[in-house]
């Protein structure tokens, strides 16, 4: 099944977004239009497929002027889509981290 027609990852995606506050755990953006980032890949980590800790909120949009990617769309232009490791997204978060709640 695809995830977009999943209703399993609809709920993992939800409860990952609350959890985090809607907020980008990079940059501290709030928005309805967040991403939930599996950590550990979607592809390959089947069993981690829909564990709440294996997600976090990333921004997905471009930033006011329009010119700023999201921190989720940096992420992949960074590591590519797919194979993703949870060592790839610690080492962005310590490149990128600006937010503190």
């Amino acid at each position: 099944m695809n995830r977009k027609n999943d209703p399993q990852h609809d709920e993992w995606a939800k409860l990952v977004k609350k959890r985090d506050g809607h907020k980008c755990q990079i940059c501290g953006r709030k928005s309805k239009w967040n991403h939930a980032h599996h950590i550990d890949g979607y592809d390959w980590f089947v069993a981690g497929r829909y564990i709440i800790s294996n997600g976090v909120t990333l921004c997905s949009g471009m930033g006011k002027n329009g010119k700023r990617k999201g921190c989720h769309n940096r992420f992949h232009d960074m590591y590519g889509r797919g194979r993703n490791t949870k060592w790839q997204y610690d080492a962005f978060k310590r490149m990128n981290y600006k937010y503190n709640d």
